[in-house]
């Protein structure tokens, strides 16, 4: 099964599903809502970029100095760019780092969405995550 890292993972079951969602790319950024005849701003809340799933967890400014200093706590020299690269990523820094693959993208990235959200939905912020 493709998704077994998924499904055996040791994370609540509605973050089980929401990187479900993520690695399928149906997770509801605005490009995604686009597609379904949202009628909104495409643009990323923080940065003005179009919102995209690899621009809103991996490619925005906020996003690029969160995984920064992640990668700095395992040696890292650089960021992953995208959810593809993500993995790669985890398998050269982390060569044993099987298990926080999934745990470490879930937590990370469910921690980017629940403030995107509450920013840009419920305009709980000042532009300003850091």
């Amino acid at each position: 099964m493709h998704f077994r890292h998924i499904w055996k993972a040791k994370i609540p079951y509605k973050i089980k599903i929401f990187v479900w969602l993520l690695e399928q790319n149906a997770i509801l950024t605005k490009d995604n809502m686009i597609k379904r005849n949202w009628v909104g701003d495409s643009t990323c809340f923080f940065c003005s970029l179009p919102e995209t799933r690899d621009h809103l967890f991996f490619e925005c400014v906020v996003a690029k100095v969160v995984w920064g200093v992640i990668g700095r706590c395992f040696g890292a020299d650089n960021t992953p760019r995208g959810l593809t690269q993500y993995k790669d990523w985890i398998r050269w820094w982390m060569p044993s780092g099987g298990t926080f693959h999934t745990f470490g993208l879930a937590t990370v990235c469910w921690a980017f969405w629940k403030y995107r959200n509450r920013a840009c939905f419920d305009k709980k912020n000042d532009k300003k995550p850091c």
